[in-house]
């Protein structure tokens, strides 16, 4: 087969696939980081997360959701989320709300 040819059908395979190695500095599958960074999150922190959704932007992510807690617990999520690879900026874009810790009474 001819260079022209095997470069051409791997450039298709890469497309593909999805995988564009062009947009970052360094090889990561699509999304890795945002998941890497959910994973951490919701086994390290102790807080409660009713949803959380992590964007990737151009120089870290963005986390998006309602978490049980407080405000200056933004600070404590932002530093773990910063300590995965490829994250250089944390934007919280949280909302906290007040745990409850007992449910009050009907009626």
């Amino acid at each position: 087969m001819r260079p022209a040819i095997q470069s051409a059908q791997k450039k298709k395979v890469a497309q593909a696939s999805g995988i564009d190695r062009s947009s970052d500095s360094h090889f990561s599958l699509p999304h890795t980081t945002e998941l890497d960074v959910r994973r951490l999150l919701l086994t390290q922190m102790n807080c409660h997360f009713h949803s959380l959704v992590v964007h990737r932007t151009r120089d870290g992510i963005c986390l998006q959701g309602v978490v049980d807690g407080e405000p200056s617990d933004g600070e404590e999520i932002c530093r773990i989320a910063a300590t995965v690879s490829g994250v250089k900026s944390v934007i919280n874009r949280l909302t906290f709300q007040h745990c409850v810790s007992e449910i009050p009474p009907k009626g």
